[in-house]
């Protein structure tokens, strides 16, 4: 139990990590921001870095999807468990229900016996008073009753043997709901934590998006700024100098198209870390299953296999 509280306290650190560098960013982006409104048009990433930036998105992408489906087959395994543990407690019904048939069978046979032997007194009472029994007949009979009675003590061994491991059996099950619970406790601690830090991430998302969509705006109306500034310039300056107007055009929208990939460049970057906190959500989650309910089950699996083994053998 203690482990399990440091390892949460070590994830809600790690949480606090990932905070904190969050706000470093959007402190260092803030002050880009500023920096750009004062120092005027910044040059942005290429065209190679946005293309590397998709690719890292497709394969973030990718590698969330395989972590999913390795959820989905995580659960499924954990329903195919529970499956083989409703059926083992299914045999162990019909294991009671089989000893109970024996105990009913032991009594029958108790009568039996007892009728028998009252009969077989009736009979050599009967017998004495004709003639004495033989010696070969007398040895038969009490051979038949010594085996009878050996059946009747090995059944009763079985029987006691039998019930005591059920009965074993299910105490060792009890304790296993009871430790359950309380993982199941621990887990949802832990579930609280990562929302919490989930939160967290998201309004740390939020913000910089407004921030980034507050620096696109101030681009845009520097871009506007500089077309106009550069249109009274070439006004201005044609008398004095001549040049040529395709050129000034081809300036303005090379300015245009690096804004915009500036602008998407940074919504790439945006989606990445989304992806990102997205991924160790997911890691998390499946890590926390994995560490919860694998070494439940298989305890319970190897219980239920002893039990299975020792049954049979105690039968036989």
């Amino acid at each position: 139990m203690k482990k399990r509280l440091r390892e949460a306290e070590e994830e809600q650190y790690r949480a606090e990590e990932d905070s904190a560098s969050l706000r470093a960013q959007l402190n260092t982006l803030q002050q880009q921001v500023m920096s750009n409104s004062y120092s005027g048009y910044a040059v942005g990433t290429s065209s190679e870095q946005t293309l590397a930036m998709e690719k890292e998105i497709q394969d973030l992408q990718a590698q969330l999807k395989q972590e999913s489906l390795l959820r989905q087959q995580e659960q499924q395994k954990l329903a195919e468990e529970s499956l083989l543990r409703q059926q083992d407690q299914q045999r162990l019904a019909e294991e009671q229900s089989r000893t109970t048939s024996l105990a009913v069978e032991k009594r029958e046979m108790e009568e039996k016996i007892a009728a028998l032997t009252k009969k077989s007194s009736e009979e050599a009472s009967e017998f004495a008073a004709r003639k004495a029994f033989s010696m070969q007949d007398r040895e038969k009979l009490e051979n038949q009753l010594h085996d009878m009675a050996l059946m009747v003590e090995r059944l009763e061994g079985s029987r006691q043997k039998l019930l005591m491991e059920i009965d074993s059996q299910s105490l060792e099950i009890e304790n296993l709901f009871e430790e359950n619970s309380v993982l199941s406790t621990s887990y949802q601690e832990a579930m609280s934590v990562t929302m919490e830090w989930e939160n967290q991430v998201k309004d740390c998302l939020k913000q910089n998006e407004e921030l980034r969509l507050h620096l696109e705006k101030l681009r845009i109306e520097q871009a506007n700024l500089l077309k106009t500034n550069n249109t009274s310039v070439q006004l201005d300056g044609q008398s004095e100098t001549s040049i040529p107007p395709e050129l000034v055009t081809e300036n303005l929208s090379l300015k245009d198209e690096l804004v915009k990939e500036q602008s998407r460049s940074e919504g790439l970057s945006a989606e990445i870390m989304k992806l990102s906190a997205q991924l160790r959500k997911a890691v998390q989650a499946q890590n926390n299953l994995t560490r919860l309910y694998r070494p439940v089950l298989k305890d319970i699996e190897g219980n239920l296999m002893k039990m299975k083994q020792e049954t049979y053998t105690t039968i036989i």
